[in-house]
């Protein structure tokens, strides 16, 4: 952290805070707690970020309180998130059956991109002075197949690629404008 101390996380959803030294402080009050395999976590200007099971991101911030040192300031994503268009919910069913592996902060703060278990590239675009429930998780491009590849082929006539993977997608690629230009679930 900037004060030259250390966050470090585990397995079981502990957050634990050691001096710079590497002496034991204490645990985070507000860890996630049992259940929630903390995967990543990364700093940022007025604490830190992490990021583990069911697709879940969790914001912490400094405070000055001596016995909670961190409080956590939002949970994304939001209940109120799957309510908000007819596509996100299949979005966020993908998500959230995966860990957060791999997360990065823009230099403004103001957009998170993270990777998931299941090879998916997806951005929530963040307010860390306010966080609100209206942060959405959005595809950073397009959706990738989850899954392995059981079948590809090249379209004659158009510059199409279709491919029908083990996640029950067939996906029709046009690899000239480098789009995905269609994307059916069965």
């Amino acid at each position: 952290m900037p004060d030259g101390r250390l966050i470090v996380c585990t397995d079981q959803g502990e957050i634990m805070l050691l001096e710079g030294s590497g002496d034991y402080k204490m645990l985070l009050s507000e860890s996630p707690g049992e259940g929630f395999y903390i995967e990543c976590i990364i700093i940022y200007t007025k604490g830190f970020i992490i990021g583990g099971e069911n697709g879940q991101i969790m914001i912490y911030e400094k405070s000055e309180e001596p016995k909670n040192p961190y409080h956590r300031i939002a949970t994304l994503p939001t209940s109120t998130d799957a309510k908000s268009d007819k596509d996100y919910p299949l979005l966020m069913a993908g998500v959230m059956s995966s860990k957060v592996r791999w997360m990065s902060l823009n230099s403004t703060e103001d957009s998170l991109v993270f990777s998931t278990e299941n090879n998916q590239l997806m951005r929530v675009p963040i307010n860390i002075e306010r966080p609100t429930d209206d942060a959405k998780y959005e595809y950073l491009i397009f959706p990738f197949h989850s899954r392995g590849i059981n079948g590809m082929d090249v379209c004659i006539k158009k510059q199409l690629v279709g491919t029908c993977g083990a996640d029950k997608t067939v996906r029709i690629w046009n690899y000239h404008t480098k789009t995905l230009e269609i994307c059916e679930v069965f």
